[in-house]
């Protein structure tokens, strides 16, 4: 990072055109721009300041000012460009709009940046570095400082920025880039007729969220040395691939001009003026506007300028489409689109780019359909995606359509984002069906999915024809509920505020529950409740405003209890738009004293009952325990209305287990196990057969739970531990494979190998197990759908 370790020392009177403050004026009150638009011309300094640096004409500290700059501009390009408007290169305008009147670094500042920004011998990685600084940027922004009365002080101050994360902007690591455009090319090649030398046609490579350049570089670097490979020189090479190859868009202009010059150092050719590929990488954004295909009528949206594909880049458009599109396209989960792209462009992605798509896929969906719209029939994809590309409704939207025109050559299901652990990526690499009878055949190649050969990749990234969402069966129906949706912290206690309430007054017990959390189950002994929580069911808030005929309690026959509500819960709920308007949903600001849901269906269902079966609904780990009921159950678990151990054990088995992986989503490395997609859709097994096995691992597990005071969590880590080998664990191994054949016995499946194997990854069935249990419970699921509709 470089930015981090700048303050962006901006003084008074710098950036609004020598305006200084009158005594007692504050900065915001002189400035003729907004502290956005000052860091903004920020960047661009920096980033014209690094262009140099790299480019190889360095400036010394003390040489860091702007005549300094416009002497080293045009030494590398003759301070001019082909456009003589400029509006290509404003990076290089001879006085940008709002400039300083020095540049806004400090002497120790302007030392770090001539250190960190040093000539580098390696063209491509002085243009990724180039790159990379306008996705540093998102990372930050400014703001007033709190002395900037004093003309002697900095005015604004370097503080971290969601622009990033509201954007769904990553920088790709050079590794990663480089991994993306190798398979993508040879999958490329494979597919072409086999022309050998320099005349073999090269692919026109396409980045439709291109940022500062990454991928496009990459691609440069990579198509230069094949072209090398037949004696062409390096910088003719990248040149011509640079200027007959490559293309690129991005909705930010910033970013757009520093792809531009990063492919500029790539070439690495000086004779070169500073926009030679301008015409390459154009400003828009890529999912409004027409495509090479079809033509549209996007929605005219501030900030988001439509990008019309045909028109911009005609020579593409003639040939059908792009060869290879490459690259990682923004991240942004479906609620997200709305409150931050708004209703219009949400309503134009699932209207009008994908019809019937849904509201709640992630933005990357819609980057794959239209880079796999934007390809020409045989062309190639590589694209880097948020790992829930291949589940849910993300991929209903994006994998699963794309499947019908083309195919999966190569996936990797998960892999960990450099430098964050919590962060989890896929890869794809995808071909579009080939039309042309020219176009080599790559049917007798298999496909390769996490480093092995797999027959067909499906869409959920898995091997096999396993694509249809399976149906939610009516015998599961009513089994399953979320616990409630309290909506408040307010409603929550600490076990002595519940004891002492009770203790004021003995009433109150009526409305207190212990209140149990996923936190509990997964990591309590005995899976007890740490904490209370007030709760009064459906009740009205007081008899004044009771209907007619009520005759049971209300809120305000517990007046302690309810005081504690309207000071900590009422505020939140009752909350304003500017417009006078609420900001939650009614009813929740009118029945303020009500849980958001309190999940009646589920407390009738569990009255009675001596146990009840739970499940944590986020978790990493795989595990089911019975609780005892009489609790509020928090929204963080799933619980079934049942306390039969034969369920339990059907539940806990692999076969469950793998079913829900395939179905549910992930929780950054931990499984989002939905009740309805994964276990109204699963086709239980008859439970009698399963009973014995299932007590006996039960039973062995609650000992080691008891016997060691941990919890869940210890205990799966333990299982999973492949340097774990004490005895207690490898007997509950052993019961689990038990379990596991019970349970396929059950179903009528004793051919089915359920044996586990133990390794760095965990406790698991074999992969070719896992494919053969979803093929044969997705049978299973179709047939007992059909009954049940039969049945209606």
């Amino acid at each position: 990072m470089l930015l981090d370790r700048l303050n962006l020392t901006l003084r008074q009177g710098d950036p609004w055109c020598g305006r200084s403050p009158k005594p007692g004026q504050t900065l915001e009150e002189c400035s003729s721009l907004s502290p956005e638009a000052v860091y903004q011309e920020a960047v661009r300094t920096l980033l014209r300041i690094a262009f140099l640096q790299l480019a190889g004409s360095p400036l010394s500290p003390d040489q860091l000012s702007w005549q300094g700059l416009q002497h080293r501009q045009a030494i590398i390009a003759g301070c001019h460009t082909r456009r003589r408007d400029n509006t290509s290169a404003p990076l290089f305008a001879i006085k940008p709009a709002g400039c300083f009147h020095h540049l806004p670094f400090s002497d120790a500042e302007s030392a770090e940046l001539c250190r960190l920004l040093g000539p580098r011998d390696d063209r491509q990685d002085a243009a990724l570095l180039l790159g990379s600084l306008v996705e540093e940027s998102l990372a930050f922004s400014i703001q007033c400082a709190s002395s900037s009365h004093d003309a002697s002080a900095a005015a604004y101050e370097l503080c971290a920025s969601d622009a990033r994360g509201a954007s769904g902007s990553h920088y790709t690591p050079a590794d990663l880039t480089a991994e993306v455009l190798q398979h993508a090319i040879q999958a490329y090649e494979a597919g072409q007729p086999h022309e050998a030398g320099p005349h073999r046609e090269l692919p026109l490579v396409g980045d439709i969220a291109c940022g500062g350049g990454a991928f496009l570089v990459e691609a440069c670097r990579q198509l230069a040395d094949r072209l090398m490979e037949h004696h062409e020189l390096s910088e003719l090479a990248a040149r011509r691939i640079a200027a007959r190859q490559l293309f690129g868009v991005d909705r930010n202009p910033l970013a757009v001009e520093a792809a531009r010059l990063a492919v500029w150092l790539c070439v690495g050719d000086p004779r070169l003026p500073l926009d030679y590929f301008a015409d390459n990488i154009g400003c828009g954004d890529s999912l409004l506007g027409d495509a090479f295909t079809r033509s549209a009528s996007p929605p005219a949206l501030p900030d988001r300028p439509r990008f019309d594909w045909p028109e911009v880049f005609p020579s593409i458009a003639a040939r059908g489409g792009f060869d290879l599109i490459v690259g990682n396209p923004p991240f942004l989960g479906g609620r997200k689109i709305r409150s931050t792209l708004g209703r219009d462009y949400l309503d134009w992605l699932t209207s009008d780019l994908c019809p019937g798509a849904s509201g709640n896929a992630d933005l990357c969906a819609f980057f794959f359909r239209r880079s796999a719209e934007l390809l020409r029939p045989g062309g190639v994809l590589g694209l880097v995606a948020t790992n829930t590309i291949s589940q849910g409704d993300t991929r209903e939207t994006g994998l699963a359509p794309m499947l019908r025109e083309g195919s999966i050559f190569r996936a990797e299901t998960q892999r960990t984002w450099p430098g964050s652990a919590t962060v989890q990526v896929s890869l794809v690499w995808y071909r579009r069906e080939s039309k042309s009878p020219a176009t080599a055949s790559t049917d007798d190649q298999p496909a390769m999915l996490d480093g092995r050969p797999a027959r067909r990749i499906s869409s959920f990234l898995t091997t096999g024809d396993f694509e249809q969402k399976p149906d939610r069966l009516v015998e599961n129906l009513e089994l399953s509920y979320q616990g409630s949706i309290v909506l408040g912290l307010g409603f929550v206690l600490t076990h002595d505020q519940a004891s002492d309430l009770i203790g004021r007054n003995p009433r109150n017990a009526q409305a207190l529950r212990p209140y149990l959390t996923g936190e509990n189950l997964n990591k309590h002994p005995q899976q007890a409740p740490g904490r209370w929580v007030i709760n009064f069911f459906d009740w009205p808030l007081d008899h004044a405003t009771a209907p007619e005929d009520y005759q049971g309690p209300v809120a305000a026959d517990f007046p302690d209890l309810l005081s504690i509500v309207e000071t900590k819960v009422r505020p939140q709920r009752t909350r304003l738009r500017p417009n006078g308007d609420y900001v939650l949903r009614r009813p929740l600001p009118q029945r303020w004293w009500i849980y958001a849901d309190k999940r009646p269906q589920l407390y009738s269902r569990i009255a009675g009952l001596p146990r009840v079966l739970c499940k944590t609904r986020h978790s990493p780990h795989w595990a089911f325990e019975f609780v005892q009921p009489g609790v509020v159950f928090q929204e963080s678990l799933a619980v079934f209305a049942s306390d039969d151990i034969g369920l339990w054990g059907a539940l806990s088995s692999g076969l469950h287990e793998v079913w829900s992986r395939q179905l549910g989503s992930t929780l950054g490395e931990g499984l989002r196990y939905s009740a309805t997609d994964c276990f109204d859709t699963f086709a239980l097994p008859p439970l009698e057969p399963i009973r014995s096995a299932a007590s006996a691992l039960h039973q062995a597990r609650r000992a080691m739970l008891d016997a060691n005071q941990v919890g869940l969590s210890q205990v799966c880590r333990r299982l999973h531990s492949e340097s774990d080998n004490r005895e207690d664990i490898c007997q509950l191994r052993q019961l689990y494979v038990d379990l596991d054949q019970a349970v396929a016995a059950a179903y009528g499946w004793s051919d089915l190998n359920v044996e586990r194997a133990l390794d760095a990854t965990g406790f698991h069935l074999a992969a070719e197990t896992q494919t053969e249990i979803l093929r044969r419970l997705f049978a299973l699921n179709q047939e007992r759908a059909a009954k049940g509709k039969r049945g209606r």
